[in-house]
């Protein structure tokens, strides 16, 4: 294969440039022993080059692991093949420390393992670290602290960049101080590196649920009227220590407590060192005093009631266990849920509230300001002869954030249960449907189900009966057909969302852990406040998602616009990030409310078209230097029609010589002659009028056509 052996000097020097990066291979298909692998991976024409993205998944089959990849067709230069692997490499495991919120959170995570801290003046990670925080995944955590966080190198010493150190979960520092190579570094991180694989790398075989839904918010002393004010349930973990590091193995395990409990309740944790809450303060809120001074990393739990003004009704109740009893904390919890369910006794009852509008239902079942709005409708069919507490706490968390009631009932043949679930085309119990009004795409006909035939329709929960899907679900239903309303204190607030530099993007969009929506300004047509006020509307909108809500002026921002995939004639544009797994999904155009709306749906739904991020896009202070304007595009086709005119003359006159004379009485020379006195005739009839236009500058379309005719003959 000639072309192989071409090849080989770029693909040793790829293997060179890349060595402790990426692992580099060679099959050679002449050799008995590989003709099976090279068929498998369609090897028929050589040489043939195949990238393999980091990560994976397991073979459900063997076991084994599966591993995506593409073909590479781009050119055979060792440039072009090493761009082609480390395009590969993303940092969506390295964290950003940008305050002590964030540094606290990420020391705070799993104690088991130790964290490399790399203080650098890059604004993004290295190839080289992109490159150790995959093939450590699961032994080491790895962030960056960005340039400027002085108190961070106050802490930790750091003096000069780049600097590297490892914290073990003891807490000693151990600084690097060879070359920054990856076989130095990887001899260095193994001595600290966990020798098992302590977190999953992969989906497994039978399925993940996905990330975390449940989030723990640090609060503040402030932060407690806040939740006091709360309608919402929060539990909330108390402790007392002057180093949340101290207490890391303590919040892991409350961690992993809330995402087994799911998100039925809204959690949070408190240092109350650091709040300097006093000890009557804590005894008013339930928290046993004595015993948090003796042992502040011992986590008491204490679960804030639903209602307004919790303080002012004793609102406060204190978890007797501890953490290693989920089911009875949960129980506890549900306990504690109000019922705001219907029941449905017999067929009456079940033919009224199909019926019913919001000014029928009782103030306690929905929101008092939609009395006139169209409500949805929830059932389930139970199998028990009481409400579950999982169906309560589900009403619980949309009372007053969407236009929704719930409704239960057993299927006994002799109550209501049973013929509405042959009306619903429901088969068995236990099950939930939704009656909705106006929905865009009703999964069955709603022409059987008694009441108003020409609005409503209705869909059947097809999922598993966990809190974190049933919640997803009706979530989604609601928003499917706008029946959210604002007013949800676990929402993003839509009223400052517009970021000028990377320091507030990070901090409203980058650094959260819900999805990010992202809405990129600029451009001449572009009408920035109409613009605005329409986000703000869709924000409200979809109040009760865990979204966050962002505007940028991208007019200076040229990369940051192209990372989205826009150019300044589509603009504006919306886009949905997802931080975590460094992807995002545009909207459709234009962009108005109910394209936006349309994005979170086709997003949550996860039927949207998505495109990976190599990393998080950055913007530049100050704008970055600003692109050709009209004038200087002016004045380059001015240049090229001057060296245009130049080349053509030049060309004209070479081709002229070259020509053979014609004899003078031939009949070819009197006809050529004559039809080039025709167009000279012609020309000077219509140059002789004076131009309707007075901009002398000729028109894009020539301007572009004389360009492309001089870059020709060039």
């Amino acid at each position: 294969c000639q072309a192989c052996l071409q090849l080989a000097p770029d693909y040793k020097k790829v293997a060179t440039n890349l060595k402790g990066i990426a692992p580099i291979g060679v099959v050679d298909c002449t050799d008995v022993r590989s003709v099976r692998t090279c068929r498998s991976f369609g090897a028929h024409s050589f040489p043939k080059i195949l990238v393999f993205k980091p990560g994976g998944r397991v073979n459900p089959y063997t076991g084994g692991a599966l591993k995506s990849f593409e073909e590479y067709k781009g050119k055979l230069t060792a440039a072009s093949l090493t761009a082609a692997v480390t395009n590969q490499l993303t940092d969506q495991h390295i964290v950003r420390l940008t305050n002590d919120s964030v540094h606290g959170n990420f020391m705070g995570q799993d104690p088991r393992l130790s964290k490399v801290l790399l203080f650098t003046d890059q604004n993004g990670s290295t190839v080289l670290y992109k490159a150790l925080s995959l093939a450590y995944l699961g032994r080491l955590l790895f962030a960056t602290v960005q340039p400027g966080n002085s108190q961070l190198e106050e802490q930790y010493g750091v003096t000069q960049h780049p600097k590297l150190l490892v914290v073990t979960p003891d807490g000693t520092q151990h600084q690097y101080t060879g070359p920054l190579q990856a076989g130095q570094l990887k001899e260095f991180l193994d001595n600290y590196a966990s020798k098992q694989l302590l977190t999953p790398v992969s989906n497994s075989s039978k399925g993940s649920d996905g990330p975390s839904e449940v989030v723990i918010h640090n609060l503040t002393a402030s932060d407690l009227l806040d939740v006091d004010r709360d309608e919402d349930i929060w539990l909330v973990a108390f402790y007392a220590a002057a180093d949340d590091n101290a207490c890391a193995s303590q919040l892991w395990e409350l961690s992993k407590l809330c995402d087994d409990v799911q998100a039925i309740v809204n959690y949070g944790q408190l240092n109350a060192a650091k709040a300097g809450l006093s000890d009557k303060t804590l005894r008013k809120l339930g928290v046993h005093a004595s015993a948090l001074r003796a042992d502040g990393c011992e986590l008491q739990l204490v679960l804030l009631t639903h209602g307004r003004y919790k303080a002012s009704t004793a609102g406060y109740v204190r978890w007797p266990g501890g953490l290693d009893n989920t089911k009875a904390l949960q129980a506890w919890i549900l306990e504690q849920v109000p019922d705001l369910t219907i029941e449905l006794t017999d067929e009456e009852d079940a033919q009224a509230y199909i019926n019913a509008t919001a000014a029928d239902m009782p103030i306690v079942f929905r929101s008092q300001h939609h009395k006139d709005s169209p409500i949805g409708k929830v059932f389930l069919f139970s199998t028990k002869q009481d409400v579950p507490g999982l169906y309560k706490a589900l009403a619980m968390r949309f009372h007053g954030k969407a236009r929704l009631v719930f409704a239960w009932t057993s299927p006994d043949e002799s109550g209501p249960g049973y013929p509405l679930m042959q009306r619903m085309h429901v088969q068995k119990a236990p099950a939930m449907s939704i009656l909705l009004p106006l929905p865009p795409r009703p999964l069955a006909d709603a022409s059987d189900i008694p009441g108003p035939k020409d609005d409503m329709a209705m869909q059947q929960y097809m999922g598993p009966l966990k809190f974190n899907k049933m919640l997803a679900w009706v979530q989604t239903m609601a928003n499917l057909i706008g029946i959210n309303h604002a007013g949800s204190t676990a929402g993003p607030s839509p009223e400052h969302f517009e970021v000028h530099n990377q320091q507030q993007l990070q901090q409203a969009c980058y650094d959260k852990p819900s999805l990010c929506m992202i809405l990129l300004l600029g451009g001449r047509s572009c009408d920035a406040n109409k613009h605005k006020y329409t986000l703000k509307k869709a924000a409200q909108a979809l109040t009760g998602h865990p979204l966050s809500w962002v505007a940028v002026d991208v007019a200076r921002q040229p990369s940051f616009r192209r990372a989205y995939g826009f150019r300044a004639s589509q603009l504006p544009g919306l886009v949905a990030v997802s931080t975590r797994r460094l992807q995002f999904a545009q909207g459709a155009a234009p962009f108005n409310e109910t394209n936006a709306r349309g994005l979170v749906t086709a997003v949550l739904m996860e039927s949207a078209r998505t495109l990976p991020l190599p990393a998080l896009p950055w913007l530049v202070n100050g704008g970055e230097p600003e692109e050709a304007t009209f004038a200087d595009t002016a004045k380059d086709d001015q240049m090229a029609a001057e060296l245009q005119a130049l080349l053509g003359g030049e060309q004209s006159h070479h081709k002229a010589g070259d020509r053979k004379q014609q004899p003078e009485g031939s009949f070819k020379a009197s006809k050529w002659e004559a039809s080039i006195k025709q167009t000279k005739q012609h020309r000077a009839k219509y140059q002789s009028k004076p131009k309707a236009v007075s901009n002398p500058q000729p028109s894009r379309r020539t301007r572009r056509r004389r360009s492309i005719n001089v870059r020709d003959e060039l």
